[in-house]
């Protein structure tokens, strides 16, 4: 159920993203954040971690300025909205809707009225039903004071990063070697250590291998590695928290350089090509 704080005419709005960072932890609608993140405004480091999920939706001069925390849990991704009415007249029937090019399920914001210079918080999820993760859209629906549908807000683009909702699973090298033979699509990549993708290559093998770990939230699986090895093969087991996996086979070449070979396979084509562009 959406809240409402009321503010005087004459009231200076305060827009949380054009505080320095010095103030990061002294919000002027504390009672919003408290409510919708249920954490204490005393903790500096999780107020912060949490500001890092803040997007604003719609520009300062909007007729309705919209931002909005975005919380990912499995499939679920959840917004908590702040709404603001910048116009000088009532805004009926406000109601906030995200969409998506991928397939989704969609829960609505409830709808509420927003007098001029009101400010509201509202909440309302979408659920990904397919391993098919693209950006987020948005937009505003209102009324204006006299009952006549306006003109909808399109929101900023929300870009949700895939790896989110993998996490590292163990399994044994008989299931991996099973699992690489029934899986239909398969991707292949080459790289050196001269291009670089957020890894530090400029390290061992099993330091790489590690790295390669917590990018892709997978687990490496009976990896060891001795001074001597030339060529290492390491088999990487990632799976989804709506069980689709991917496998992949990374051969590291050691030379004057690195050189990374890797297969990857899953049994679906947009995960095979999403892993493949995480690594290039």
């Amino acid at each position: 159920i959406p809240t409402s704080i009321e503010k005087n005419p004459d009231d200076t709005i305060i827009f949380r993203q054009l505080k320095p960072k010095t103030n990061l932890y002294e919000l002027d609608l504390d009672e919003e954040l408290t409510q919708t993140a249920g954490t204490s405004v005393n903790s500096s480091t999780e107020l912060i971690s949490r500001l890092r999920t803040l997007v604003q939706l719609t520009g300062y001069f909007d007729p309705i300025y919209a931002e909005t925390f975005v919380t990912v849990r499995n499939y679920d991704v959840f917004f908590d909205i702040l709404l603001i009415n910048n116009s000088n007249i009532n805004l009926l029937n406000v109601q906030v809707e995200f969409f998506s090019n991928s397939e989704i399920l969609v829960h609505k914001a409830a709808t509420v009225n927003i007098k001029p210079g009101q400010i509201t918080t509202g909440r309302c999820h979408i659920k990904f039903v397919k391993p098919e993760f693209g950006s987020i859209f948005g937009s505003i629906n209102y009324d204006n004071h006299a009952g006549i549908e306006q003109a909808y807000l399109v929101t900023q683009e929300i870009k949700i990063d895939f790896l989110q909702f993998i996490e590292p699973v163990s399994i044994s090298m008989p299931e991996f070697r099973r699992l690489w033979k029934v899986r239909e699509y398969e991707g292949s990549i080459e790289k050196d250590t001269g291009n670089t993708y957020a890894l530090n290559l400029n390290s061992n093998i099993t330091d790489v291998i590690r790295q390669h770990e917590k990018f892709l939230h997978s687990k490496a699986i009976d990896f060891s590695e001795t001074p001597e090895d030339r060529f290492v093969n390491v088999h990487i087991y990632g799976r989804s928290k709506l069980g689709e996996d991917f496998l992949i086979t990374l051969m590291v070449v050691r030379g004057e350089r690195l050189i990374l070979s890797y297969s990857i396979k899953a049994n679906e084509k947009e995960m095979v090509e999403s892993i493949a562009n995480k690594l290039t």
